[in-house]
């Protein structure tokens, strides 16, 4: 018996995630990869769950048609004390795209998947890196948080803030 698994590792770098996702797709079309753990870090966290669930065009859609605007909105200095926002920038928009794409159904999707998920974060304050993932048994460090990820709400919550804890995360 076979228990060898192969494993997908996605890094961050924002649209340099439209190269990655050129890979996966030469991968699986190509040469017929199938992943059974994907890890992701940043837009590599994005990434990774739809890969793992085989949804390769919608990658390629995301990476080759969304532009700035679909990410994030910008408001001048003048905008921000009316409206007495703490930045001249919001995700909002990064927000809504990744609640529509990674829903409730997804998730139960991907969990039933037998699929292995590793989305790492890390906490602004205190620097403590935070692993999420969809293994049934993930092993335990003492170099870094593992928690179990269940569902589409705690997904969304990592890329904006953990409140559970109150932690600003960055994927």
């Amino acid at each position: 018996m076979n228990t060898m698994k192969r494993a997908l590792i996605i890094s961050g770098g924002g649209s340099k995630g439209a190269f990655s996702v050129g890979v996966i797709k030469d991968f699986v079309q190509i040469y017929h990869l199938n992943f059974d753990i994907l890890v992701g870090t940043s837009t590599g966290a994005l990434i990774t769950p739809l890969a793992a669930m085989g949804m390769i065009d919608k990658l390629e859609e995301l990476y080759t048609t969304v532009n700035n605007d679909q990410i994030i909105k910008k408001y001048n200095l003048g905008q921000r004390d009316i409206d007495g926002r703490d930045s001249i920038f919001s995700f909002e928009p990064l927000k809504n795209l990744i609640s529509q794409i990674y829903d409730d159904t997804f998730f139960k999707d991907l969990t039933t998947s037998g699929k292995e998920l590793y989305i790492t974060t890390v906490c602004l304050q205190t620097q403590e890196l935070v692993v999420f993932t969809t293994a049934k048994n993930p092993a335990a460090s003492r170099y870094f948080k593992v928690e179990k990820l269940v569902n589409a709400d705690q997904f969304q919550a990592q890329c904006w803030h953990r409140p559970a804890s109150r932690c600003l995360c960055l994927l």
